[in-house]
């Protein structure tokens, strides 16, 4: 309004000095035309409120739901207000309702921790929990066997709401110190989906009678799921180093991966670092392993959507399919350890297999980012991973946080 004032006061004083008309004159004129477009400013808006801003209305929080919690791995929510947190050294808390059991749902004692990685690790939620209140966890454990004597167990047991049914072994797989995948998720087929590192031995990523180096499709009895690529073998995917997020496209119900790639252990190809990769995972493809990384190319193997190169250290991922959040609609999320930050990838409208571009969510300063899921409210759940002996806890670490709207 001022502006308009100051304009309309220049072109007054511009007027009287080429007019002959009285100055009197002209104020009148000018106080009179203020006073009119005044009202008429009023008047529109009083009638047509102003618009809430579009940054206001993608503005979202982070913040602490609990803490206190040690090395965080796998976040399964059982019910709208209750959710299920794995502990590598191995417990299964229960958070319910923003508050922390004091005791553990279930334990496992014969969890095995090295340096920062294996222990108990994925959780997943059986499709039919609402009336068989089952629950699946991996975890590494001391075998004798394999080459560094260590082997992963698939378990699952009944969730009794303050504890647990007796443990059942599914599957027994072979594993290693690193390297242990362990990424456990049900897809739109209702058959458990398993990720598995090399177990230190990289060759056997390309051994189809290996578990080594695979994602695994399964029954909830641990048996090769109808349909595999080999009849009667659990491999749905090979050539992968340490695959440890899994998650299916809306739309298209097709599994993406989220993996490590190289970090300077040997000579050739596992001398590199970086290589870290996002990959569309198919059945019976061949993700390259340890043939190729880095986005080289050979006949008969797959490239992945995205590779970073520095590493980012992928954990768990998840393509967003809630409203709370719009701005995440069909976008892929991945918590990232090493690159401190929740990456996201945006894919291609008119065709979903692309990746259009690629980004990180701002706002999200949790230091190392284990996990990453959606909420049955549509908020996001994420889980630091400070306390893995790689990372600097502060305050109430390790913890899991909220990101929804302010």
């Amino acid at each position: 309004m001022a502006r308009i004032i100051r304009r309309i006061r220049n072109l007054f004083y511009e007027r009287t000095a080429r007019s002959s008309l009285q100055p009197k004159v002209l104020l009148v004129g000018v106080v009179l035309l203020v006073s009119v477009i005044t009202l008429l400013l009023i008047n529109i808006a009083k009638n047509d409120p102003p618009k809430r801003d579009i940054s206001e209305t993608e503005a979202y929080a982070v913040s602490p739901v609990v803490g206190g919690l040690d090395t965080p791995w796998s976040i399964a929510f059982t019910g709208p207000d209750r959710f299920l947190v794995s502990e590598r050294p191995g417990r299964i808390r229960v958070v319910e309702n923003g508050k922390l059991s004091d005791t553990s749902l279930t334990s496992v004692s014969t969890v095995e921790v090295n340096n920062g990685e294996g222990g108990l690790m994925g959780l997943a939620v059986d499709p039919d929990y609402a009336t068989n209140k089952l629950v699946y966890a991996c975890y590494t454990y001391n075998s004798g066997e394999g080459a560094n004597g260590v082997s992963a167990r698939i378990i699952k047991f009944t969730d009794n709401g303050t504890n647990a049914g007796t443990q059942q072994q599914v599957l027994k797989i072979p594993n290693s110190h690193w390297h242990s995948g362990c990424r456990l998720g049900f897809g739109p087929d209702k058959f458990l989906y398993v990720t598995n590192g090399d177990s230190s031995e990289p060759d056997k990523a390309q051994v189809d009678s290996s578990m080594s180096g695979k994602i695994l499709r399964i029954t909830t009895d641990g048996a090769a799921a109808p349909g595999n690529p080999v009849a009667g073998n659990p491999m749905y995917s090979k050539g992968h180093r340490n695959p440890q997020g899994i998650a299916w496209q809306p739309g298209t119900n097709q599994l993406f991966s989220a993996e490590h790639g190289p970090s300077n252990t040997g000579s050739g190809i596992l001398a590199r670092t970086g290589g870290d990769e996002v990959n569309r995972i198919v059945p019976g493809g061949n993700y390259g392993w340890p043939l190729i990384s880095h986005n080289e190319t050979r006949a008969g193997m797959i490239n992945p959507v995205a590779m970073y190169d520095p590493a980012i250290a992928p954990g768990g991922i998840m393509f967003y399919n809630g409203t709370l959040l719009p701005q995440f609609k069909g976008k892929l999320l991945v918590a990232a350890l090493g690159g401190k930050a929740l990456h996201m990838l945006t894919f291609k409208t008119d065709d979903p297999a692309t990746v259009a571009s690629r980004s990180t969510v701002s706002g999200v300063s949790i230091g190392r980012i284990r996990d990453v899921v959606q909420a049955p409210d549509g908020s996001i759940y994420i889980s630091s991973s400070n306390k893995d002996g790689r990372g600097t806890p502060t305050g109430n670490d390790d913890q899991v946080y909220r990101l929804a709207p302010r």
